[in-house]
């Protein structure tokens, strides 16, 4: 008996055959794939990672698309920005309130649409009649924007008081002046004249203000506003 224990005992550092391992019930040692054989897990971990940067990368196209297209949108279906190219301001101005010998400072309310916002500002221009026609004339500097100040004294225009008594305003900011058209003199930092508004009377004979626009040190005359009657 002792010589048959021997005989079915392997000897040391001999593998067991596998039939005597699966009576023993001993586990299988893993069986590895090939060299360059790639299993099912990492096919599923490499579509994966090409998922996630398909998506992120659909994702992040569709928001920039979104924020683009968002202002597009907003612009052509909100009334108030639709509205807001040819809207003209209510005055209690007439025409006749204003001369050809000296810019008048007048104050309205401007109708002002901005988003979804709808308001009404405080606005004030500096109005005079040339070639019967009203320049209605910013306030705003056009060098760096400030508020130019006009000749006047307690609220009444007087005869002009800058630049050796030629140049009707003056700008605090940086010394532009401008004559009684709003035209630079050649040594001031502005880059052109004040700027004009555009303008109606409507039935009752009362001056509407719209929107303002630029002008050049050749085109300064021009002005595309009405007639006064």
């Amino acid at each position: 008996m002792d010589h048959e224990n021997e005989m079915d005992t392997p000897a040391s550092g001999q593998v067991p055959p596998k039939d005597a391992l699966d009576q023993a019930g001993g586990a299988q040692p893993p069986q590895l794939p090939p060299q360059g054989t790639q299993t099912v897990s990492g096919q599923r971990e490499v579509m994966s990672r090409r998922q996630f940067l398909t998506y992120a990368l659909g994702g992040t196209g569709a928001l920039m698309a979104t924020m683009v297209a968002s202002p597009l949108v907003v612009s052509a279906f909100d009334p108030l920005h639709r509205a807001s190219g040819g809207a003209f301001s209510k005055t209690n101005w007439k025409p006749s309130d204003f001369n050809e010998k000296l810019p008048t400072h007048v104050n309205y309310l401007q109708h002002i649409d901005d988003g979804w916002n709808s308001q009404d500002v405080s606005n004030d221009v500096y109005v005079i009649v040339y070639q019967k026609k009203l320049m209605i004339m910013s306030h705003v500097c056009t060098h760096l924007g400030c508020h130019v100040n006009g000749s006047t004294e307690n609220g009444k225009s007087v005869a002009p008081e800058y630049g050796n008594g030629k140049e009707w305003f003056f700008c605090p900011c940086h010394g532009s002046q401008y004559n009684i058209y709003g035209v630079q003199t050649p040594a001031s930092p502005a880059p052109r004249p004040l700027d004009l508004y555009y303008y109606h009377v409507n039935a009752d004979g009362y001056v509407e203000v719209g929107n303002n626009f630029q002008r050049s040190d050749a085109t300064w005359g021009n002005n595309p506003n009405p007639t006064l009657a």
